[in-house]
Formats: structure tokens, sequence, C-alpha cells
């Protein structure tokens, strides 16, 4: 038998094996979409680990989250990426004062990362330190001044502090890069209703909830409004989750 007629009958031995090939990576990678790691195989990348508690933290799965979070963080303690994330997780789950450690412990790594200043800031506020948290947000716009999320926080920390002229400007900034961030247009109808514009308020409190019900399609009246606004700063490099902080409606 010559070499070619050889060849041949190897031919669906070698189709066999890179359909089994296929269907393993496929299968690995709908467990990562889902947070789940194959019986047998281990994430072997902090960049992995991040992806993973993105996806989750998109799904709304906090809890996963964080433990992904500490598994990356065993793998590569520097990442501050992965602390970002972790403070992230801990924002959703009203761990304040963890998240801000969490924060810090970034920033040590690397100081010009703006998400750990707006992540920061958001645990600030939410543990009523309103003027350290908008030092964060105007030390993280020094470094970005394109993220919206950091524009929303400040103009929310401004309104928290009876600002609400200053507010209403960091909110107007923040909606010329992003028109779509409901948490901007809600903080800028707290900013107007503190301000006697009621019914302008009223029409960007609408505008808020339209946008953020979209976003959380299952979340009730006003509770996505709120959510959209909340600390909850984006999530690791390729998400694009709404961040800042809202004031009191």
């Amino acid at each position: 038998m010559g070499p070619w007629e050889n060849n041949k009958h190897r031919a669906p031995e070698r189709a066999s094996l890179v359909w089994h090939t296929r269907r393993r990576r496929l299968k690995s990678w709908f467990s990562r979409l889902l947070g789940r790691t194959p019986k047998g195989e281990e994430s072997t990348s902090a960049e992995e680990w991040t992806e993973v508690s993105v996806r989750l933290a998109n799904l709304g799965k906090h809890e996963e989250a964080l433990v992904r979070c500490d598994g990356g963080l065993k793998i590569s303690p520097l990442d501050s990426a992965l602390w970002w994330n972790k403070s992230v997780a801990l924002a959703n789950l009203e761990r304040h004062e963890e998240s801000l450690a969490c924060s810090e412990r970034g920033l040590e790594i690397n100081g010009r990362h703006s998400g750990l200043w707006n992540s920061k800031g958001a645990a600030l506020a939410a543990l009523g330190r309103h003027e350290e948290s908008l030092a964060c947000s105007e030390r993280g716009l020094e470094i970005n001044p394109r993220d919206s999320g950091l524009w929303n926080s400040k103009g929310a920390a401004l309104t928290a502090l009876g600002r609400h002229e200053e507010a209403m400007v960091c909110c107007d900034r923040g909606l010329e890069i992003n028109p779509r961030d409901s948490g901007l247009w809600y903080n800028r109808g707290v900013a107007l209703k503190a301000l006697g514009r009621i019914r302008e308020a009223e029409e960007c409190l609408r505008r808020a909830e339209e946008l953020a019900r979209k976003a959380y399609p299952t979340l009730r009246r006003f509770s996505a409004v709120r959510q959209a606004g909340q600390g909850r700063p984006a999530l690791g490099p390729c998400a694009s989750t709404t961040s800042g902080t809202s004031a009191p409606l």
C-alpha cells in the first residue's frame, strides 16, 4: 500500500480526533462561560479567573464572582484588575468595608487604575464619607476624564454634600460621554429636584427608568434606576456596566 492509500485510510481517524478535540474545547468554553471549571481542569492564569468573574458578575452571581477573584489572587496577588473585580463583587454584596480595603490594596499596586479610584469612592459613599468619595472621583478623573462612571460618582458626591449646581455640571459632562448611562440621568434628576426644578427632574427620572429597565428588565419600577446609580463600578476591563453612586431621591 502506497503512502497515499495509507493516508486515505487514516483520514477518518484524524477527523474523529479533530472532532473530539473541538468538542472538548467547546465544552470547556461553555463551562467557563457559566463559571464552572470542567472536571479534571484548572484555571491556569489570572486572566482566566478575571474573565470568569466578570461573566458571573454580569449574571448577578456576585458570591461566585468573589470566589473566582480569590482564586485568581492566589495565582497573581499583584493583579490590580482582580483586586478591582473583588472590590466590586463585595460592593454588590453590601460588604463596603471589605470593598474599600480591596480597592486600597489594588491602588497600592497600581495607583493609576481609574476603576479602582471609582470603586474606592463608591465604598466611601456607601459608608457616608462623601468628602473622601469626592476626592477619589476627582483623582480618577485626572487619570481618565472620559470615564462617565466617574463623572456620575462625582455628581452624586456633590449632591450628597448639597452642591447641586456643581452636581448638575458633572452629570451633564458624563452624559456628553455616555448619554445612555441611566445612573447619570437619575442623579441629574435628583439634583434638579433639590433645586426645585420639578418638571425637568421628572423628565430625567423618566429617562433614567426607561434606560435602566432595559438594562435590568427583571427589577421593579425605580429599583432598576437605583441599581443603575448605586456604587457599582464597572467590573473588569471588558465590562460595560454602569458605575457611580446614587444620591437619595
